[in-house]
């Protein structure tokens, strides 16, 4: 269990909350983590007395396979304004060095800018691989999601003065 201060810097926008994170593994096979948090934004380009603070619960459940894993994650956000639930699954192959995992989000929370983690929603499908050339060297890729979108516009328009 893991109790913290929480503050991310997307550059215009920060999140400062508290969070909270368990995680045990259940068996050999099994392992479950959930994190728990309330964010308030701080950004100009934000109205946050409509917004205000925000709650956020993440439950992944892993499943180690005998040649990768298979994950689950269920997330949830609540705020003032709206409300967000995404699902997401991935698998993982494994073997030596090598890796490919392709996965699928639903309206999952996104992290490409401080304005879409405020105000947007992932979802789509992606790939992800990497090979180890040697025990130093290493190649890693990861396709982009299909698709992310904003859900709300609450940007605050500059005031003339």
């Amino acid at each position: 269990m893991r109790v913290s201060w929480g503050q991310e810097d997307f550059g215009g926008l920060k999140t400062l909350g508290p969070q909270l994170s368990i995680a045990r593994f259940i068996g050999e096979n099994w392992y479950l983590r959930a994190d728990g948090g309330r964010v308030s934004y701080d950004s100009s380009l934000l109205d946050s007395s409509v917004l205000g603070s925000e709650q956020s619960m993440l439950l992944r459940a892993e499943r180690q396979l005998p040649n990768g894993d298979l994950s689950v994650t269920l997330d949830h956000s609540d705020r003032q304004d709206d409300n967000r639930s995404g699902v997401g699954i991935a698998r993982r192959w494994s073997e030596g060095g090598n890796e490919v995992e392709v996965g699928a989000n639903w309206q999952r929370e996104s992290r490409e800018t401080g304005l879409m983690r405020a105000l947007g929603q992932e979802s789509g499908l992606w790939l992800r691989a990497s090979h180890a050339f040697s025990a130093r060297d290493q190649l890693s890729w990861r396709s982009p999601s299909v698709s992310s979108r904003p859900v709300r516009a609450l940007i605050s328009a500059p005031s003339s003065s």
